[in-house]
């Protein structure tokens, strides 16, 4: 099993659930990074410094406007661009697995909102949440050497919405992780 991140579970306005990690999390975080994307612009040099280090990090990834398009979020080892550590995707047009994070799918039914991806790394284990309504845990049986690369391809269509994306070193919740 995986030992997941403190969750402040809610009603929402529409009457479901709603899902989030509690704000404490955020007394974790060391620096921010943060870029706006255009979905379909080359924004490779906009994210050449952003780097998750020592596995341990926040991703927020926000469309800012538009109609939601779908967007995929890549955690690459620097140096090893061909093989993704982990993997993200929001992509509106699969009823029912809008959100999949490494293979593993989850409802995000959005009724006028933008989607809002946040994804937390400690060790060997990735929480995402969606919109405060949905949630994958995952556990990921690789260990990367280097600092993770942030790499994010989109749907670039007559929108082209931007992306707002911020990257947070995070303190590792526990010295004694799986993979240290």
């Amino acid at each position: 099993g995986c030992i997941s991140l403190p969750r402040k579970l809610s009603i929402g306005r529409d009457g479901g659930l709603c899902i989030q990690p509690v704000q404490d999390l955020k007394t974790l975080y060391k620096d921010t990074q943060k870029v706006t994307l255009r979905i379909g612009d080359n924004h490779a040099g906009k994210l050449a410094t952003m780097r998750i280090h020592d596995l341990c990090g926040s991703l927020h990834v926000t469309q800012r406007h538009g109609t939601p398009n779908g967007f995929e979020i890549n955690l690459v080892e620097e140096g090893s661009a061909d093989v993704p550590f982990a993997t993200l995707q929001y992509d509106p047009t699969k009823t029912g697995q809008e959100l999949t994070v490494n293979g593993t799918s989850a409802p995000l039914h959005l009724t006028g909102e933008q989607p809002a991806i946040s994804a937390y790394l400690d060790g060997s284990v990735l929480e995402t949440y969606a919109n405060d309504r949905a949630c994958i845990t995952s556990r990921i049986y690789t260990k990367p050497t280097k600092p993770l690369l942030v790499i994010i391809n989109g749907s670039s269509g007559e929108a082209r919405p931007s992306l707002q994306v911020i990257v947070n070193r995070v303190k590792p919740i526990s010295n004694n992780r799986l993979t240290t």
